[in-house]
Formats: C-alpha cells, sequence, structure tokens
C-alpha cells in the first residue's frame, strides 16, 4: 500500500520488467536489461560523482495524499547540463509513463539523460510520452536502415544512445532540424 507515496508511479519499472511486460525498443521486446537503471530504486540511490540521489523529494496535486509526483536533479557534471547551469535546477521527475518511454521504448539507460529530456518536454509543453514512443519508432527505422544520417541530420539515432535522444529532445522543442519531424509524432 506505500509503493505509490514512496517511489511514485516508478515503483512499477522493475516490477514490469520483471513480467516480461515492458515494452522495449519499440515494442520489439517486452523486458529492458537496463530497466534498473532507471527504476525508482535508481532514483533513489545517491550518485558516485556527487553522492546526491536523482530524486529529491515527492510532490502531489492539489489534496492528494498519495503524492506519487518526483522533483529530481541531474548530475552537474553530466554531459547535458555540465556547461549549462539554466538546467542544473529541481524539476518534475521522471514518472513510470516518461521513463517508459524515454528509457525502455528508446533503449536509453541513463537516468539524468531521461530526467533531462524529461525536463526539457515539460519546458518546451510538449508529451514525453508521445516523444519517447516517437523517438523509439524513429530509431527502429534508422536501425533497418529506412532513414540515415541523411534525414536526421547526422545524428546517429541508434537504439540506446542517449545523446541522440536528448539532443533530439532539444531539436524538437525548437522546431529544428529532424526535430522538426519528431515533432509530427510517429
Amino acid at each position: 500500500g506505500q509503493g505509490l507515496p514512496a517511489m511514485g508511479t516508478q515503483v512499477l519499472m522493475n516490477v514490469i520488467n520483471e513480467t516480461g511486460a515492458l515494452p522495449t525498443r519499440n515494442h520489439m521486446e517486452s523486458q529492458f536489461e537496463g530497466a534498473g537503471n532507471i527504476s525508482a530504486e535508481a532514483m533513489a540511490e545517491p550518485r558516485a560523482s556527487d553522492g546526491k540521489p536523482n530524486l529529491i523529494t515527492n510532490a502531489a496535486c492539489f489534496g492528494c495524499t498519495i503524492a506519487c509526483g518526483r522533483i529530481s536533479s541531474i548530475d552537474r557534471t553530466h554531459y547535458t547540463v555540465a556547461k549549462r547551469p539554466e538546467y542544473q535546477i529541481a524539476s518534475g521527475g521522471l514518472e513510470y509513463e516518461a521513463a517508459w518511454a524515454l528509457g525502455a521504448a528508446t533503449g536509453v539507460d541513463d537516468l539524468d539523460a531521461l530526467t533531462f529530456a524529461n525536463f526539457v518536454c515539460n519546458e518546451q509543453g510538449f508529451d514525453p510520452i508521445s516523444f519517447g514512443a516517437t523517438v523509439g519508432a524513429a530509431m527502429e527505422l534508422y536501425e533497418k536502415g529506412v532513414i540515415t544520417k541523411k534525414h536526421t541530420g547526422g545524428i546517429h539515432l541508434k537504439f540506446g544512445n542517449a545523446k541522440a535522444l536528448t539532443k533530439l529532445t532539444e531539436l524538437t522543442g525548437q522546431g529544428k532540424g529532424f526535430g522538426k519531424d519528431i515533432g509530427l509524432g510517429s
């Protein structure tokens, strides 16, 4: 009964993965070997780099006693924010649906990259679930040769490429390059 208040909807990541029902790499697989790295448990673990966890605190909608929302921060040395203090803030953290779409659906298990992508989606006003699912579909098309680096503007859009995910998040928010295409959805 304390799973949601203590860990948010992210408590589902490892459970769903262990049952073989976690849509992975654009639904081509049903388990993600990196699920533990992007789970609620991982969010609460202190990072090796700074000893602080990704998860700062819970957040609740008005009047809700469960408070399954998350407030998170990114490691200040992570490539996404190291030279960008405007992103070195605490903001809405990952919940299951966004972590699934940005993570398992794309094969990315870098918790800070997912947190960054989620931050940008929230800041720019687009849905991280639809976005992640669209990137997962594009990654499959890229791996099958249907789209190439010529289409992506030089982005190596392989499953598991955290830098491709975060770059596309920013390009989509700006409506530029291949991000403009991603913004149309899958």
